[in-house]
């Protein structure tokens, strides 16, 4: 179940797979107390912090190990991870606020592999990346095509062969890969800062 979450996007389905022999099986192994006060059940905690992430891993694993067989890849987080990824080159922790920015603006594609757990919304690194004139391939999310047009603001991805012939491509159609960004980042400008949702959020308390 796990290997197939990993391929899909858009749908998270571990939960609702997670029946009663399942947990017990699980709570054998690693007990966990929900809190008493709370909401969540054990299929929830089990699939949302421990199968979800793993089936998360699993799919970024798959399409760096894909992507740095052919490209220079880079990998910037706190832990060495070359170990699994052997042809990536390890950028290190950096600075989230002082050295992302950079570094997302300067590479010539950023990926946005998100988080299978999460059903809705667009992930912040998705924003950063385009609010710093970054290039961003990303796989297919719902929210992300509300806001801006796939192929002129960002591109997404529908599989690990489809994220390397895509970086494929933009990486050999340098003025096109910049015109991409710079349509985002203006775009960002325009109707997406801090000013806008404040005053979004006026307007729907006003009305």
């Amino acid at each position: 179940m796990v290997n197939a979450q990993a391929n899909i996007d858009g749908h998270f389905f571990l939960e609702d797979f997670l029946n009663p022999s399942l947990i017990a099986a699980m709570e054998k192994v690693y007990p966990i107390t929900p809190n008493s006060d709370g909401a969540e059940t054990p299929a929830y905690i089990y699939s949302q912090y421990f199968l979800g992430r793993r089936a998360t891993a699993i799919s970024r694993q798959n399409i760096l190990k894909k992507l740095s067989d052919s490209f220079h890849v880079t990998v910037y987080t706190h832990e060495n991870c070359q170990a699994v990824l052997p042809n990536v080159l390890y950028g290190g922790k950096i600075d989230y606020y002082n050295d992302m920015p950079t570094v997302f603006q300067r590479s010539r594609i950023n990926l946005n592999i998100t988080l299978k757990t999460i059903q809705t919304g667009i992930p912040l690194r998705a924003w950063d990346i385009l609010g710093c004139g970054g290039f961003l391939l990303s796989n297919l999310q719902q929210e992300p095509c509300e806001y801006f047009v796939p192929g002129e603001d960002f591109v997404y991805y529908e599989s690990t062969d489809d994220a390397v012939e895509k970086a494929a491509y933009f990486l050999s159609h340098e003025n096109e890969r910049i015109e991409i960004a710079h349509n985002a980042v203006e775009k960002i400008a325009a109707y997406h800062t801090y000013n806008h949702r404040v005053e979004e959020m006026f307007e729907i308390i006003n009305s």
